[in-house]
């Protein structure tokens, strides 16, 4: 598969979902090899594993002070859309939360006009059965030609969802990048005090109550797919086109995270 990037700059504005701070986001064309990569300022922060800071209810990278957050969202578009080069320029530290999902971030990198360039995108293939696990929470990733995920939650007021899909891009822009973020009516005063969600509402993400779903669900196991949607956006920080089945239980950043370290020491050359 040959490197992307896209052709037009393109522009998005909308409040961060954490911070509630309005920002203008503008996609530039990169060259080869240079990878995805965040400015503010002009600090520039490349989309890495290696500058993972947080992965506290979404995940944060951090350089030379400089932080970005929530980046699975947009990063999950690119990998999908197999964007290699992009320059993300950003007025304040976190995207435009948009309505919640991948799928305004897939609509923008689109008009740009994606156009392959000469280099070969790197890729790492899976050689053997890797694993991570935090009490009921588990990754297990298994060798695989292309990218596969099986997931599954269980959440209060909503229960179980089981969800499974060989990822392409035609695939993630139908059944994974329309699924938004979600969260507990409850805790929103509490995120709020911790310097979270302050920019959430129903306009961007899907609200949870005692009776389930607040307004209404784009599908009816929503939750699950977001659950891979940033599972996407978060190996997209590996860099790298991804050959591997994941079988996910409860998993989430933080495990997310510790997975793409393990792929990176167990991979086979490509």
């Amino acid at each position: 598969m040959k490197q992307k990037t896209i052709k037009e700059k393109v522009t998005l504005s909308g409040v961060g979902l954490h911070s509630g701070a309005q920002c203008k986001l503008i996609f530039h064309p990169a060259k080869e090899n240079h990878g995805l990569a965040f400015s503010v300022s002009g600090n520039l922060v490349p989309a890495r594993t290696e500058y993972v800071h947080s992965t506290v209810r979404g995940t944060v990278l951090k350089k030379d002070g400089q932080l970005i957050l929530l980046t699975e969202h947009l990063l999950a578009a690119g990998y999908a859309l197999g964007i290699s080069n992009l320059l993300i320029e950003m007025t304040t530290s976190e995207p435009p939360a948009t309505d919640g999902s991948a799928l305004p971030f897939i609509l923008a990198l689109q008009s740009g006009k994606i156009v392959e360039q000469r280099a070969i995108a790197e890729e790492i293939i899976l050689k053997k059965q890797i694993e991570v696990s935090a009490e009921a929470r588990q990754i297990v990733a298994l060798p695989h030609h292309g990218l596969k995920i099986a997931f599954g939650i269980d959440f209060k007021f909503v229960g179980a969802q089981q969800y499974e899909l060989e990822i392409t891009e035609e695939s993630f822009i139908a059944e994974i990048a329309p699924a938004r973020t979600f969260g507990y009516v409850e805790e929103l005063d509490t995120l709020k005090k911790q310097d979270l969600a302050r920019g959430a509402s129903e306009e961007n993400a899907l609200a949870i109550g005692p009776g389930g779903y607040i307004n209404s669900p784009r599908f009816a196991d929503e939750m699950v797919r977001h659950k891979i949607l940033d599972l996407v956006g978060d190996l997209a920080l590996l860099g790298r086109r991804i050959n591997a089945e994941f079988r996910c239980e409860m998993s989430g950043h933080a495990l997310n995270f510790e997975i793409g370290k393990k792929l990176l020491t167990n991979k086979a050359p490509g």
